[in-house]
């Protein structure tokens, strides 16, 4: 057997010291998602399901750390920038992560008029329950006695300038009174002073109407 050499006792080295360690811990947080080309950013969920939004996974970090340690332990450079030459695992600065609620109000939507409800977040936060009346004051629904209910259609939800949708259909308003089952959502996250935008039809060609309504999330607090 050809004897090793630097590099291959270096690789045989790192493949060991990756192997050894919990699954979890191998390279990447379950927890952080890729962010363009400079790395890994916490705080930021998408569409594949990872559930928390602040912070990144510290044994992961760990594990990078080690990695680079051992390799420069044989004489092998890493970058300072990346991890064995890929993504860097940064820590984020935010706090503790709770369910709060954000609202928005627009005030008298015109007759068969449309408006925009638009909120900026104050901390980290990921919206994942829209709630609005069950009852708008005013409006009869088809002129039935005792079929009052809410007049607005949903549009659109934008999270800074990405549609929350998938298909430029709207949705009644109704499907979201606070009564509803089976209508959570997991929004992308917005990051600070970020417009959170929903877009409503007032269905009522009669009369005016306040559009209120509570999204619910986990917020990231301040460290």
């Amino acid at each position: 057997m050809a004897p090793l050499t630097l590099v291959g006792y270096a690789s045989t080295l790192a493949g060991l010291v990756v192997g050894l360690l919990p699954s979890k811990s191998r390279g990447l947080a379950k927890d952080s998602t890729m962010y363009g080309y400079g790395g890994y950013r916490s705080g930021y969920s998408n569409i594949s399901g990872y559930s928390n939004i602040s912070g990144a996974d510290g044994g992961a970090l760990k594990a990078q750390q080690q990695y680079r340690r051992s390799l420069r332990s044989v004489g092998v450079g890493v970058p300072m920038g990346g991890f064995g030459g890929g993504p860097q695992l940064q820590t984020g600065g935010e706090g503790p992560m709770r369910y709060f609620p954000m609202g928005f109000l627009q005030a008298a939507v015109g007759k068969s008029g449309t408006a925009n409800a638009v909120t900026k977040p104050q901390v980290i936060f990921r919206g994942e329950r829209l709630i609005v009346p069950v009852v708008v004051d005013g409006f009869l629904a088809g002129g039935v006695a005792g079929g009052f209910t809410n007049p607005f259609k949903i549009t659109s939800i934008l999270v800074g300038q990405r549609s929350q949708f998938v298909a430029a259909t709207q949705l009644s308003a109704a499907l979201f009174i606070q009564t509803a089952i089976g209508v959570a959502m997991e929004l992308d996250t917005a990051s600070i002073g970020q417009d959170i935008t929903i877009s409503v039809l007032n269905s009522d060609a009669a009369a005016t109407h306040d559009f209120e309504g509570c999204l619910l999330g986990d917020a990231s607090l301040p460290a």
